[in-house]
């Protein structure tokens, strides 16, 4: 990763410590409000007491299936951030190599005695 990129996600979030989880996606530029107002509504809506799970759906598909398949959509929405995250990261890395490799192939193509010759470097 570029240096001024670890500078700049090396900061302090500006508001302090972040409670929300959302400041890396914020800092990453991968912020997405809409999913992240889908996912607080359904971790609302999950019930701790009966019907358990998702209120609404009682009494479908029956209590144990209905634990299993709330968790499962609150798990999987709840990932899409983290996944988005780790991909601004790896972004992050990928340009950060792609301006590497540049570097390093910059002066392959030089002119010898008026005609363009290719010399590449030694890999160390």
């Amino acid at each position: 990763m570029k240096t001024a990129d670890i500078t700049r996600l090396s900061q302090p979030f500006p508001d302090g410590p972040d409670v929300s989880g959302r400041a890396p996606a914020a800092a990453l530029g991968v912020e997405i409000p809409a999913w992240d107002a889908l996912e607080e509504r359904i971790f609302a809506d999950l019930a701790e007491d009966a019907p358990y799970g998702i209120r609404w759906w009682a009494p479908h598909p029956g209590t144990s299936r209905r634990i299993l398949i709330s968790d499962q959509l609150y798990a999987c929405t709840a990932g899409v951030s983290t996944n988005l995250v780790e991909a601004g990261i790896h972004l992050l890395e990928l340009l950060d190599a792609i301006e590497r490799e540049d570097d390093f192939h910059i002066d392959v193509i030089q002119f010898v005695q008026g005609e363009p010759t290719m010399r590449m470097r030694a890999r160390a």
